[in-house]
């Protein structure tokens, strides 16, 4: 059962601007009740879980694309080493969400805390055993994950007052199509 949860979060897609691209697999995982959520956030930034993965606060992601979109933007840093800003790819994800140029503001806005409910979890390239291995050193309940379970998780008001949406810009654009677009205008705008 738990192998049909975590197959229906798999996301392939394909790195590049060219057929011979790195193809990798995004799995992403919905936790609920994690314990000891500051432990799990320090072996995260350490790397030191079992897979390496980039560990959320569910609420503050909007829709899995921008979780994706963070993936792909950071694998690209990633292949050119001048713009990477962090020192492994999660952590470097992790400042991908991030509206601005703050690392350590963006494990306070988009990591776990104690009082985090919902863990979305991202890992490039795990295998179903170890995304297994995964949830149960993270000790959360692997939750079915799908877009309306996710929605009702999300805190508008709180990702708003991050990426600095005001409401009239939602009158033309989605929160989703305005998210992803604060992401990409920091490395735009320097």
């Amino acid at each position: 059962r738990e192998r049909e949860r975590m197959e229906s979060y798999a996301v392939e897609s394909g790195f590049g601007i060219d057929a011979s691209a790195e193809r990798h697999t995004v799995t992403l995982l919905l936790l609920r009740g994690c314990r000891d959520r500051s432990e799990i956030l320090r072996a995260m930034r350490e790397n030191t879980l079992p897979v390496p993965c980039v560990c959320t606060d569910a609420s503050r992601i909007v829709d899995k694309i921008v979780l994706l979109s963070a993936f792909t933007t950071a694998l690209l840093h990633r292949d050119d080493a001048s713009l990477m800003k962090t020192r492994t790819l999660e952590t470097e994800v992790m400042y991908c969400l991030n509206p601005t140029r703050n690392v350590g503001a963006s494990f306070e806005l988009f990591g776990i805390r104690e009082e985090t409910e919902w863990v979305l979890v991202g890992t490039m390239d795990a295998s179903e055993e170890q995304c297994t291995r995964l949830v149960d050193a993270l000790g959360g309940e692997l939750v079915a994950w799908d877009d309306t379970t996710h929605a009702t998780l999300v805190d508008t008001d709180t990702i708003q007052s991050i990426y600095k949406i005001e409401d009239d810009e939602l009158r033309v654009s989605s929160l989703v199509d305005l998210v992803l677009s604060k992401m990409v205008l920091r490395d735009i705008a320097k």
